[in-house]
């Protein structure tokens, strides 16, 4: 059974590439690519650190700490050190909002990872 959750409003990624999400125990990347969003696991399956740090290549993202890449549609990686995929998100956008698919199981707020502060979401 999935469980649907609204990240924010497409506006606020009229100006971001990508930006990170928590909910409940998951760190979800969102990423805009061409006008279509695409959420993936935030962190990486090699090192454990944050993609939402790393560079946005067309479809890939780059883990910062050690260069493994990750395709954002699949999950899939696309470049070692890394050998496990990343978990991704079915994602719609419904009413101007930006709407996840997440396995339910208790999860009732998201949070953002905006350093100083939220200011971009829905997370209060």
């Amino acid at each position: 059974m999935f469980k649907k959750i609204a990240l924010c409003e497409t506006s606020q990624m009229e100006s971001v590439q990508k930006k990170r999400f928590v909910i409940g125990d998951e760190k979800i990347m969102l990423a805009k690519i061409e006008n279509t969003f695409y959420a993936i696991e935030d962190t990486c399956s090699h090192a454990e650190a944050s993609l939402t740090a790393g560079i946005l290549d067309g479809f890939q993202i780059e883990c910062p700490r050690h260069g493994a890449r990750f395709d954002v549609r699949s999950g899939e990686v696309v470049t070692l050190p890394a050998v496990m995929p990343l978990k991704t998100y079915p994602v719609t956008v419904e009413e101007g909002q930006i709407v996840i698919s997440l396995e339910e199981g208790g999860v009732d707020k998201v949070g953002c990872a905006d350093t100083g502060g939220c200011t971009n979401c829905n997370c209060n």
